[in-house]
């Protein structure tokens, strides 16, 4: 993979690639075969913040029960994030401390189920996926490439959600350390059939990525004091602290779902719960739609704000927000939460900046005043409380 050192979503380069009809070829390799390209306009779809709808029994389930883990959260970057060598593969990369040779946590309790090298050689010119740890979670396979050699780990091993299973690295053919990620099918703990159903495949890779942002099942505290540690820490606190608990308000929109009104909880309305209740768990719920976010609140309250922390990165992630730096991150992310994916990016498309140059305070204050003068133009009972958050913003920014 080429990795340029940007964060993911770099809305102004994808833009372009798709106005010309580009299809970038990166260079990567992995089982049946390497091949080349890459297909932006699905990277454009899915950066658009497509929804992924299926019926309640075809919902993954995202990972198996685990007990809790934690770990120092990781910046991700994923501008070649669809890749199709082999098809349904995903491609990121991790940073921590300013260092891309790091541990690779597992994504579940899971087993160990095959340790292996393919290819002959590393970097551009090599071949094969290199180093290979493949870690068996429920009904699944997760197959990780190009780790460094000699993982801390063996097939047959049991391993603990958040445990490593190796050091990201430049092993098979990569121009740049990342994680080439499959998905099989789990036969008898060894992989079996890849799956390319990206409605399959990406909430739970997504998921993963959001799990790695915020460090683990860590369950987030706005109320003891202790300062965030980094931009998502930041974000997550920061919009938390605008959500309560559960209302019904005739006079909120949101609260209507398929002809009906439901609930909206922590900041989660009924259509954006049901479209996120992989991540949310939604087994053993068998009422309507409209009533599920609702249900899953109530059901296990603690579950569902650390599904919420996860969402509000996935906001901020859909909208391009990855691409800022603090105060402007966390402010963007706050916008695209509260009022939708699409009203941060006409916002970041709308704002002139030098790229060199940037200021994030500045940003940030810009990003807030154009999201006030909509508080201010929607109007409506509501506008109380809109006015206090984009106050609040303003503080957080000037701090």
């Amino acid at each position: 993979m080429i990795k340029p050192k940007v964060a993911t979503n770099n809305l102004e380069d994808i833009s372009d690639k798709i106005a010309e009809g580009i299809s970038k070829g990166i260079s990567k390799g992995i089982s049946e075969g390497i091949s080349e390209g890459l297909s932006w306009v699905l990277i454009a779809i899915a950066l658009a913040g497509v929804a992924i709808t299926r019926e309640i029994e075809s919902a993954p389930q995202i990972f198996p029960q685990t007990n809790s883990t934690s770990f120092q959260s990781y910046t991700i970057y994923s501008p070649y994030f669809i890749d199709d060598s082999p098809s349904g593969s995903y491609d990121f990369t991790l940073e921590r401390d300013g260092s891309q040779s790091v541990p690779i946590p597992s994504p579940c309790d899971g087993t160990v189920a095959n340790v292996w090298y393919q290819g002959t050689a590393s970097g551009a010119n090599g071949n094969g996926g290199g180093q290979i740890v493949e870690i068996a979670c429920g009904e699944y396979v997760w197959l990780f490439a190009h780790l460094e050699i000699n993982p801390p780990v063996n097939a047959g091993e049991a391993i603990a959600k958040g445990e490593s299973i190796g050091i990201q690295g430049l092993t098979g053919r990569t121009t740049g350390h990342h994680i080439h990620l499959q998905i099989h099918r789990n036969n008898n703990g060894q992989r079996s059939d890849r799956i390319t159903d990206r409605n399959l495949t990406r909430p739970m890779v997504e998921h993963y990525i959001q799990w790695l942002r915020i460090g683990g099942d860590q369950q987030v505290d706005t109320k003891s004091g202790e300062e965030p540690k980094n931009k998502y820490e930041r974000a997550i606190a920061e919009t938390l602290r605008h959500e309560g608990g559960c209302q019904n308000s005739k006079a909120d929109k949101g609260n209507y779902f398929q002809g009906e009104r439901g609930y909206t909880c922590m900041g989660i309305t009924p259509a954006t719960a049901w479209e996120y209740r992989g991540w949310i768990g939604a087994e053993g719920f068998r009422r309507e739609p409209v009533e599920f976010s609702k249900w899953a609140h109530d059901r296990n309250p603690e579950n569902f704000k650390q599904a919420t922390a996860e969402i509000i990165l996935d906001y901020g992630f859909r909208a391009g927000c990855d691409k800022l730096e603090s105060p402007a991150y966390e402010i963007c992310t706050d916008i695209a939460f509260n009022s939708g994916v699409g009203r941060a990016q006409e916002y970041l498309t709308e704002i002139e900046w030098d790229e060199n140059q940037k200021n994030q305070g500045a940003i940030a204050h810009e990003l807030n005043e154009r999201h006030r003068a909509d508080y201010q133009k929607w109007g409506g009972v509501h506008l109380p409380g809109w006015l206090n958050r984009a106050d609040e913003r303003e503080k957080f920014i000037e701090q």
